[in-house]
């Protein structure tokens, strides 16, 4: 048969900032969606209208479909690295991001504190996770959006034999309180 190859990456989505848990009234979210935007040197208006569409319209399926909205395809460029469209589920999680899991950007917008990102960011690199000893080695605590698990992954799989090529993705979420996984679709 020859040789072929698979590939399988595996994301906590939770590592991103959720754009549908956006509100008005979303306080804590809509801080963090600030600070990311001054850091990614993105218009703050951008987190009003986002916040303006998902109150309106409902959940998002995907990061992308705010460019039917208006959003700049260079802007969403730059934003989509950093951002994910989770379906809610209750209260539960809704817009928590997994300090083990976010890039230095997502973590400095969820701190609002770029320098502490990066020691944060150093300290898991040298260590494989963070937990509460770390925080308060750094004089900080977890914001009130932060946590350091998470309940919802992306898998993506590539299996590749001569001029055969399959491609699946999925998101996984388990559930808290029973440990089960319900598969999701991911766009």
């Amino acid at each position: 048969l020859g040789t072929g190859s698979c590939t399988v990456e595996i994301e906590d989505a939770r590592g991103k900032r959720d754009l549908n848990a956006l509100g008005p009234t979303k306080l804590a979210e809509l801080r963090v969606l600030s600070n990311l935007l001054t850091a990614l040197d993105l218009p703050q208006a951008l987190g009003a209208q986002m916040s303006q569409i998902v109150t309106q319209n409902g959940p998002l399926r995907d990061p992308g479909d705010l460019l039917a909205y208006g959003l700049a395809a260079s802007d969403m460029a730059r934003l989509a690295p950093h951002v994910v469209t989770l379906v809610p589920v209750g209260p539960v999680n809704q817009g928590t991001i997994n300090i083990n899991a976010a890039s230095t950007t997502v973590l400095a917008a969820l701190f609002g504190n770029p320098r502490l990102a990066q020691s944060l960011a150093a300290r898991r690199a040298a260590k494989g996770f963070l937990d509460q000893g770390d925080l308060a080695a750094l004089g900080t605590i977890l914001p009130s959006l932060g946590t350091f698990s998470s309940d919802t992954f992306d898998v993506r799989a590539l299996s590749e034999h001569g001029a055969a090529r399959v491609a699946m993705s999925q998101r996984l979420r388990r559930d808290p309180e029973t440990g089960a996984i319900t598969s999701l679709p991911l766009k």
